[in-house]
């Protein structure tokens, strides 16, 4: 049975920027560096994209020019990309000049702040820490978070069944709850965009 991977070929986007992840290429079969090369293969990777590193990457919408990567083999670390290894569960959510991301790293489910035009962590805030490692779930990494940002508060889904609702401004947890789990008869009948969770 093959299952949709939810993270593959989605964006987001402010005034300038568009917002995707991708898979880093010296994660898989070694791939051109060319900018054009990397913009098709995050539309054209498939329902299942191998599993390696993967970066969240902002592309200029007027040239089509990369500006900033995030994530990625952990080298990066050393040029101050502090999610070097994370794990990107899809594009951000943004509010104004900040982008919201769920990124899995060190054994937690977290939230994240960066700052939209050079993708400098601003903060990030511990959400759920899973039994499962994300690397040894298969089932977890065809999910993506589905985040959303208003009026100061920042709402997201994470890849183990919570929501949560959080405050960008002091960057606390407002209030959690638990998604209803779907029967297998019912997951049957509908059609296959979350493997776990309504």
């Amino acid at each position: 049975l093959m299952h949709r991977n939810e993270i593959v070929g989605r964006m987001t986007s402010d005034l300038d920027r568009l917002f995707a992840v991708c898979q880093n290429g010296e994660a898989a079969t070694p791939a051109p560096r060319d900018d054009n090369f990397r913009m098709r293969a995050i539309m054209g990777q498939g329902e299942n994209a191998p599993i390696g590193l993967w970066e969240l990457i902002a592309i200029e919408k007027s040239t089509g020019r990369r500006l900033w990567t995030m994530g990625g083999p952990p080298v990066e670390e050393k040029f101050g990309n502090e999610l070097a290894m994370a794990w990107f569960a899809g594009p951000p959510a943004v509010l104004g000049q900040e982008l919201f991301q769920i990124v899995e790293r060190n054994g937690s489910i977290q939230l994240t702040c960066l700052k939209s035009s050079t993708g400098q962590l601003r903060w990030s805030l511990p959400l759920a820490y899973p039994d499962i490692d994300i690397a040894q779930d298969p089932a977890r990494q065809l999910l993506a978070a589905q985040t959303r940002a208003d009026a100061g508060v920042v709402f997201t889904t994470t890849t183990t069944g919570w929501i949560f609702a959080v405050d960008a401004l002091t960057h606390s947890p407002l209030w959690s709850r638990r998604l209803p789990t779907a029967s297998r008869s019912d997951a049957r009948a509908r059609s296959f965009r979350n493997p776990t969770f309504l």
